[in-house]
């Protein structure tokens, strides 16, 4: 398959006319935001670009992506401009649907499953009239001038891994040369057939909750990252994140962010480069 540009219609509203620009620090603007949000155990993060569209990956198991949306929107703005659906388990797709229902979404893109699971077809249901591209490999998503997400994994279309967590869509996103990847629930399956892609990224959403079944030595030796933030619930009862992994992460010198200990997690890149890192509870 040849590699496609996936251009979007971006829903303009005058709520998201102004730039993010920086009042404090080092950043220079406009600013690209991304927030992990902390959901408890599922992944959730949104995006907020320089010239001011949303972007969400992913809603959690529940509703509290609509109290951490609150927190991060003004209450006039209802429309996402994109949403990515990494795969349909739960703690990654319930809240889509509270999001579906209370929002105005611009496009979805999901992976293209041989087997929907009941969760998906639902999903699918709520989206309606709403575009829904599936996600290939090579395809480059353009949000805006100079960022775009490009889609590293799944390599086709009809998947159908054995592990439905092998079905996650892997996404990187570059922002004046600081770069992002964004993993779902991808094990270390995927890890190693996508080793041989550009996966250099200073800010990584570790696979599936910092499980032991990703994060491998050879993959983070690949990312490098700078910081690794791992969206995960507080005693939640599969033992994540695991030792090995955090031994792991901290092998390659990265700093680690939970999200059941630092709550949301904010990073802030500026036009310059410079790069800032908040959370709701404390970075510590």
């Amino acid at each position: 398959m040849s590699v496609a540009i996936l251009t979007f219609f971006l829903y303009t509203q005058y709520s998201k006319a102004n730039t993010n620009t920086a009042s404090t620090g080092n950043l220079v603007g406009p600013i690209l935001k991304v927030y992990y949000f902390d959901v408890g155990q599922g992944d959730s993060i949104f995006i907020k670009t320089p010239e001011g569209k949303d972007i969400l990956i992913d809603g959690g198991p529940d509703a509290t992506v609509m109290e951490r949306l609150g927190e991060t929107l003004p209450y006039w703005d209802r429309t996402i401009d994109l949403m990515v659906l990494t795969h349909p388990h739960a703690d990654h797709i319930q809240g889509l649907d509270d999001v579906l229902k209370n929002y105005k979404v611009g496009e979805v893109i999901e992976t293209d499953l041989k087997n929907p699971t009941p969760e998906e077809n639902y999903f699918n249901k709520l989206a309606g009239l709403t575009e829904i591209q599936k996600a290939v490999k090579g395809e480059k998503i353009n949000l805006e001038s100079d960022l775009d997400l490009q889609i590293l994994y799944p390599f086709g279309l009809q998947v159908n891994e054995e592990d439905l967590n092998d079905d996650s869509i892997v996404l990187k996103m570059i922002y004046k040369g600081r770069s992002f990847l964004f993993t779902g629930d991808a094990t270390t399956n995927v890890e190693s057939k996508i080793e041989d892609q550009d996966l250099k990224a200073d800010f990584l959403k570790v696979g599936h909750h910092g499980s032991r079944y990703a994060s491998s030595s050879a993959f983070l030796e690949k990312v490098k990252p700078a910081v690794s933030i791992i969206s995960v619930g507080a005693g939640n009862s599969f033992g994540h994140p695991t030792r090995d992994t955090l031994d792991r992460l901290s092998a390659v010198g990265s700093r680690v962010l939970r999200t059941d200990k630092a709550g949301t997690v904010e990073v802030d890149v500026g036009s310059n480069g410079e790069w800032v890192v908040s959370c709701s509870k404390g970075c510590n």
